[in-house]
């Protein structure tokens, strides 16, 4: 290789060790004004259903209303579908076939179909993203004043 190119080469490995120590400094004052900012805090990771009443045994209409009515007390008017089935699974919610959930081949399937039965429809609302429901759509409960309008 001719000089040149070594000292090209040499150059274009300077400025990518300068920009990255530009970053890495960025970083550093991130982390020392998060630091000074949760100083004395103590984190405890969120128990996703701490204060629901167990869904044991309910059907699974039943416990999809339990589990939304409880979000909406903690200051959420609607959950993702993922949430959703996971918090179920949780529990021994039972199927239209008094079977668990949690032990069914596909309990998204069994989930999705619930929720998007004709005769749920007032009691729940899907905002899907496309053709099928998702694991991060909104699942929300249709409250009694709108189920009349």
């Amino acid at each position: 290789m001719s000089s040149d190119v070594v000292e090209v080469l040499r150059r274009a490995k300077q400025a990518q060790l300068d920009e990255c120590q530009r970053r890495a400094a960025e970083f550093d004052v991130l982390i020392e004004q998060a630091q000074r900012m949760t100083a004395g805090l103590t984190l405890t990771p969120l128990n996703p259903t701490e204060g629901l009443r167990a869904l044991d045994g309910l059907p699974i209409r039943e416990a999809i209303r339990e589990y939304l009515e409880w979000a909406e007390s903690k200051g959420k008017d609607s959950v993702s579908f993922g949430d959703l089935l996971e918090a179920l699974t949780k529990f021994r919610v039972l199927t239209s076939q008094r079977e668990p959930l949690s032990s069914n081949a596909n309990p998204r399937k069994v989930l999705a179909t619930v929720l998007g039965a004709p005769q749920n429809k007032e009691f729940f609302e899907v905002e899907k993203r496309g053709l099928h429901i998702e694991m991060n759509d909104v699942v929300r409960l249709v409250h009694k004043a709108r189920r009349k309008a």
